[in-house]
């Protein structure tokens, strides 16, 4: 298990894992790793079932930047301009990356997923 809120479990407090309580519901739960974009699409491209679906996607905070990876500081800290050019080169160079980063002059541009036919597609 992950970060929660501020701190790393166990300090922080803990419940029943989230897709158990989602099935509790009576949702339809498909686990992914959410790094994988193959995943992310085949999810969001799941057929409707009988029971409305929940995609509950593991992750870990900063995934593919050095400098950010596992740090909790960085999903609220603003990044200086270094650390954005470090940042986007860092996650374009990686392989599995099938996202294009829309740049702009300022840090905080937006993923987005290129046309790749019938399915999910990023704006």
């Amino acid at each position: 298990m992950g970060y929660k809120g501020s701190a790393p479990p166990p300090t922080s407090r803990t419940c029943i894992p989230c897709p158990q309580k989602l099935r509790e519901f009576g949702l339809t739960v498909l686990e992914i790793n959410g790094h994988d974009p193959g995943a992310i699409l085949s999810a969001l491209n799941h057929p409707p079932g009988e029971r409305p679906s929940a995609i509950v996607a593991t992750t870990v905070k900063g995934h593919g930047v050095s400098f950010m990876e596992n740090k909790m500081e960085w999903h609220y800290l603003p990044m200086t301009a270094e650390q954005y050019r470090t940042a986007v080169g860092e996650v374009e160079r990686h392989e599995d990356n099938p996202f294009e980063i829309s740049h702009s002059p300022l840090p905080g541009s937006r993923l987005r997923l290129p046309n790749r036919g019938p399915g999910i597609h990023g704006t």
